[in-house]
Parts: structure tokens; C-alpha cells; sequence
């Protein structure tokens, strides 16, 4: 059931992410290997790379970035469609998590996850730890796609709360 339908925009994103520390030359393996299995998909017709982020924010020698543009719609299936066999050709790939997902064209923004859970508290550990283990169950329930806990050791958050009476 979608609330709005997908309406499909002839892109696919896919985005990589190794153990923080990772340099780029690593980084750039990894991408080869994904752009070597994503050719093999007749239905792309481009790919662009950007080493060193995910976005304007996750920035970082272990991240990379693919956009996939894909041919013509009457010569390809539905690019939801399409997302989830790219994300099964590339999910043996050891030691990086690599995430999936059909940009959709429905005036909302870049595609993104079909749901999408926020926990909010003020203990990190224990929230964090919450939330691997809530990975864990869903892992077992068949069609989910792209799980991932936000959380990244070595990016920590520092929040300023100005004193205004001073």
C-alpha cells in the first residue's frame, strides 16, 4: 500500500559505505566492483561517481556515491523494480554496507526508504543498541530491503544549548 504512488524518475542511487578510516584508494575498489556488476543491467545507460560523500553532509574517504540514470522507460522495467536486483547483485560484496534505492519523481525529493524509523532519547549507547537489535528482527521478515541504523562510531554530535541570561 503507498500513500503516494512512486512515479519513476529513470534514476537509481546507490550509495556505499565502508569501516570509518577507510582510505580512498579502498574506496575506489569498492566502487569498480559496483560500477563491474551495475554494467551488466542493460536497462542503465550512464553512471556518475562522487568519491568521498553520500550527500552534502556524510562526507568521508570511506563513502561513495552512484547515480545511475536508465535508458528510456519503454525500453526497461520500472526503475522500483529494477532497484531491488541491482541491490541482490551487489549484496555479497564483503565488508561494505551498500544501499539501494529507486529515485522517485513525485515533487518530494531524492527516493529514499519506503518507511523510515526515528528513535529519539537521550541516551545514545542505549538507543543505539536498541536500534541493532530492532535490525536484527526485521532482517528476518522477507522483501525488507536496505536496513540500517544511522548511528556512526567516530562522528559524534555536540549539542550547544546558549545561556541567554548572561
Amino acid at each position: 500500500f503507498d500513500f503516494i504512488p512512486a512515479a519513476d524518475s529513470g534514476q537509481i542511487e546507490v550509495e556505499g559505505e565502508l569501516s570509518q578510516g577507510s582510505d580512498l584508494e579502498v574506496t575506489t575498489a569498492l566502487v569498480r566492483r559496483i560500477e563491474e556488476r551495475m554494467a551488466e543491467f542493460d536497462e542503465i545507460a550512464t553512471m556518475a561517481t562522487t568519491l568521498g560523500a553520500t550527500s552534502g553532509i556524510d562526507t568521508g574517504t570511506n563513502l561513495a556515491r552512484i547515480e545511475a540514470t536508465l535508458v528510456d522507460r519503454s525500453r526497461r522495467r520500472p526503475n522500483i523494480i529494477i532497484a531491488p536486483d541491482i541491490a541482490e547483485a551487489l549484496g555479497d560484496i564483503p565488508g561494505a554496507r551498500i544501499a539501494v534505492n529507486a529515485v522517485t519523481d513525485d515533487g518530494g525529493g531524492p527516493g529514499g526508504a519506503e518507511v523510515e524509523v526515528y528513535l529519539v532519547g537521550a541516551d545514545s549507547v542505549t538507543l543505539t543498541e536498541f536500534a541493532l537489535r530492532a535490525v536484527e528482527r526485521m532482517e528476518e521478515i522477507p522483501g525488507l530491503v536496505n536496513l540500517d541504523v544511522s548511528t556512526r562510531l567516530g562522528q559524534p554530535e555536540i549539542v550547544l544549548r546558549p545561556d541567554r541570561t548572561v
